[in-house]
């Protein structure tokens, strides 16, 4: 089996995930995105890509012949690493504060810092940076006792949602500490897969999820301890999209001449671009509504769900304009 292959189908989650990000920020009420079951599958969108962020940091860590945490970081070429996530982010930051200036709006620099700039995700990229530097020293712990560094990870998971998460809700939304459990299972995912770990772990770890996001969401089950984004960021949830990429993987594995056709390249394409479409959705549903076309407008003009269509056709192709000219932009740079 060629690593190319692993890479394709994460990339097929991660370009459905694109999508699910751009639906989840349309102006759905609480009860239709209950009534459309979002708490299942459109919910899931970030915590696929921390499970595969995790995935491909184990894969990294593993070229690592040493076991030195500095030899770890050297492998991360961190550099190249965070100007890969600064350089698009900070281009659409730009942009939106060109924007604000157009319209004449007011806008506080300081919301760059605490709230990661303006529309709906703008948190990502601070906490994918954070992630980076914490990533080694994860996957250092679980190279060198993988339960207790579990136990660990569990016990710091409870004690940052029950004391410190309350105290902020910016402080809870900018920080990755929410996110190390799902990093941690996406390390544990790659060396199960190449385990080939039996698939009914998975599916316990599915069944503890869908009944913790059925609880939260449809029986009136309030958490003790998950206080915020209990369907974003808690573990129950965190096992349920280990459980669900981990047979995803397993069905594309065994029916992957299925797969080579456009419908699933077109789905990896966006998984390539996806963190530009995560990006760009940030500005179309942020300070580019603002202008003209905004959400509300169009919902007028064209109804609910068409709207919802168009934004889902603009943000996508926004995106992946922006994909491509950042490579082309890198390209002219390389060549001085």
């Amino acid at each position: 089996m060629r690593n190319n292959k692993r890479i394709e189908i994460f990339d097929i989650i991660k370009g459905i995930s694109a999508i699910f990000i751009i639906i989840t920020h349309f102006v759905f009420t609480r009860e239709q995105r209950l009534q459309h079951l979002f708490p299942f599958y459109i919910d899931t969108a970030v915590p696929f890509y921390m499970m595969i962020t995790g995935y491909f940091f184990y894969d990294t860590f593993e070229k690592v012949k040493s076991y030195k945490i500095r030899d770890f970081y050297k492998k991360l070429n961190l550099n190249k690493r965070i100007g890969r996530l600064l350089f698009p982010y900070l281009f659409i930051i730009i942009i939106e504060i060109i924007i604000f200036i157009y319209i004449d709006r007011q806008f506080e620099v300081i919301n760059i810092i605490n709230k990661g700039g303006w529309g709906p995700g703008s948190y990502y990229t601070f906490v994918s940076i954070q992630i980076v530097f914490m990533a080694p020293i994860i996957y250092f712990l679980f190279k060198k006792n993988s339960k207790i560094t579990f136990a660990a990870i569990i016990v710091l998971d409870i004690i940052y949602n029950i004391y410190i998460a309350p105290l902020s809700s910016d402080a809870y939304r900018m920080l990755s500490l929410r996110y190390i459990i799902f990093i941690l299972l996406g390390i544990r995912l790659n060396r199960s897969i190449k385990n080939n770990e039996n698939i009914k772990i998975s599916l316990i770890f599915i069944l503890i999820g869908f009944i913790f996001i059925l609880g939260y969401n449809y029986l009136g089950y309030t958490p003790k301890i998950y206080f915020n984004w209990s369907n974003a960021s808690s573990f129950p949830v965190a096992l349920y999209a280990y459980g669900i990429v981990f047979i995803l993987y397993k069905g594309y594995i065994r029916f992957e001449k299925k797969f080579n056709n456009f419908f699933f390249n077109f789905f990896s394409l966006l998984g390539k671009a996806s963190y530009h479409i995560f990006l760009f959705q940030m500005l179309f549903y942020g300070p580019l509504t603002d202008i003209k076309y905004n959400v509300d407008g169009l919902i007028k003009k064209f109804n609910f769900y068409p709207s919802l269509i168009i934004c889902i056709i603009i943000c996508l192709i926004g995106g992946l304009l922006f994909y491509y000219f950042e490579q082309w932009i890198r390209k002219k740079i390389n060549k001085k």
